[in-house]
């Protein structure tokens, strides 16, 4: 006899699910995992599949109160050892996906640790060489480089400063990669444009001078909350938490156990659970499951999937002896290491250190998590470029380490790296966009600072000089 306690436990969110129930200090969408846990009890009666003499059932069924019903049946718990309904979740409702019991959360809402979480109002992301950012109004704007249409305003022209984007409808998440551009829709549509190089846009064809200088939507898609990309690859996940990747798969990066160089469709990543968040980088990637746990993925030269050896592998596998499940809320993937944010505001990071991006004061890699700040740091939003990582506090200070620019003078000027956490002379800002060597805060009043490379004008101040210091972006409000 067995009953279903659902536990929640608090925790931190990531940028992508800012802005759930306020901004400091308060359960920040979800920051903690909702776990389904089955106790048996004397005394407490609940549903279970039948003794071995209850009715004989085909493969695709199970038994319940000797009635065969199907594995897909919410109300009998999908595919699991209990007849007890799927869990309900605020903001959603249970489904039945791959025979598990999950939530499809509301139209504005996506998949979070504590059940269903309001998406980001002013979403911004940051490519190799282009910005996207959306304004007070919900207007979406992109500025950079844009010889492969990635910034979607109808030219192929760079622009320094921000560029308005013909795209009808909410624009819910952005994800950039080399020169293409996601956008994930209110709708549960993803739109993209840019250069369909090795299949990046999912739409079954590939090819570098195959390029969209507006959006348009992969038809492969809907249902979406959550996008990412990098390089040539994009994924989603749906509402339900469930992941898809597509584009050019270096070392399995997509995640669907295939070691075929392109993935010209939105493939299912081969998950051992729903996931609530995912990071990725040009060849490896990392996903926080609703339980907490942390499942990485791809390339591993550096040791930069934590899994305490150096074997690619080409679908997500659990990092062990990182942090307990109910402490972990974020993680970033940088090019080839990888940070978590803990519930407790710590970060632990693995993985390549030569330019000291794991911010240990060293440039020794590591194949396991290493403390890089304690949990007094209070950190609540974790970012990774190709060679650096930044966190934002609860007070929204600003720090970053290993190859990036942030202070008074360059940071991380070849050949060195800054080796500790640095404050950045920024103000407090309310979260950041990564990009591979520049970075962006949306501020707590909404408007926008960036630094660091600028080659082709991505940190929209109208010029192409690197800023050592954040600059104000001449953002429409």
């Amino acid at each position: 006899m067995r009953r279903l306690a659902l536990l929640c436990l608090a925790g931190i969110t990531t940028f992508a699910a800012f802005g759930c129930e306020g901004l400091f200090g308060v359960d920040f969408d979800g920051l903690g995992p909702t776990k389904a846990v089955f106790e048996t009890e004397a005394g407490v009666d609940a549903a279970g599949p039948d003794s071995p003499d209850s009715p004989s059932c085909s493969t695709e069924e199970k038994s319940c109160s000797g009635t065969c019903v199907h594995l897909d049946a919410i109300a009998t718990g999908c595919g699991a050892d209990s007849c007890s309904p799927c869990p309900t979740a605020e903001n959603g409702i249970p489904r039945c996906e791959s025979r598990q019991c999950t939530t499809a959360c509301d139209v504005g809402y996506r998949r979070c640790r504590s059940g269903c979480c309001a998406s980001p109002e002013k979403p911004a992301a940051a490519g190799t060489t282009h910005t996207c950012a959306t304004s007070n109004s919900g207007a979406l704007y992109c500025w950079g480089a844009n010889d492969h249409g990635q910034l979607g305003i109808r030219s192929t022209d760079n622009r320094l400063t921000p560029a308005f984007v013909n795209l009808e409808g909410g624009t819910r998440e952005l994800a950039l990669g080399i020169d293409f551009t996601l956008a994930a829709m209110t709708s549960g549509a993803v739109h993209a444009w840019g250069a369909n190089t090795l299949g990046a846009f999912g739409n079954g064809t590939d090819g570098a001078n195959d390029y969209r200088d507006t959006p348009f939507p992969i038809q492969a898609l809907s249902d979406i909350a959550y996008v990412a990309a990098n390089a040539w690859h994009g994924c989603a996940i749906s509402r339900s938490g469930f992941a898809s990747c597509w584009g050019y798969n270096a070392s399995g990066v997509v995640g669907n156990g295939s070691a075929a160089p392109e993935i010209l469709f939105p493939a299912a990543v081969v998950q051992p659970e729903a996931f609530v968040s995912l990071s990725t980088n040009t060849s490896h990637a990392c996903a926080v499951g609703v339980s907490g746990a942390l499942y990485c993925w791809g390339s591993n030269a550096y040791g930069q999937l934590g899994l305490e050896n150096l074997t690619k592998v080409a679908v997500p596998t659990l990092v062990p002896n990182l942090v307990s499940a109910a402490d972990l809320a974020a993680v970033a993937c940088g090019n080839e290491h990888t940070c978590v944010l803990t519930r407790t505001g710590g970060v632990r990071c693995w993985g390549s250190n030569r330019l000291g991006q794991l911010g240990i004061g060293n440039t020794e890699a590591r194949e396991h998590a290493v403390d890089t700040l304690a949990p007094s740091s209070a950190s609540r939003q974790i970012v990774a470029g190709d060679d650096y990582t930044c966190v934002v506090s609860s007070s929204g200070a600003v720090q970053c380490w290993g190859l990036v620019y942030g202070t008074v003078s360059p940071l991380g000027a070849p050949p060195d790296g800054v080796l500790r956490p640095n404050n950045v002379n920024l103000g407090p800002a309310a979260f950041l966009a990564a990009g591979a060597h520049h970075v962006c805060a949306r501020m707590l009043d909404n408007h926008l600072r960036c630094w660091g490379a600028n080659s082709a004008g991505q940190i929209g101040d109208g010029t192409r000089t690197d800023r050592a210091d954040p600059v104000d972006v001449p953002f429409p409000n």
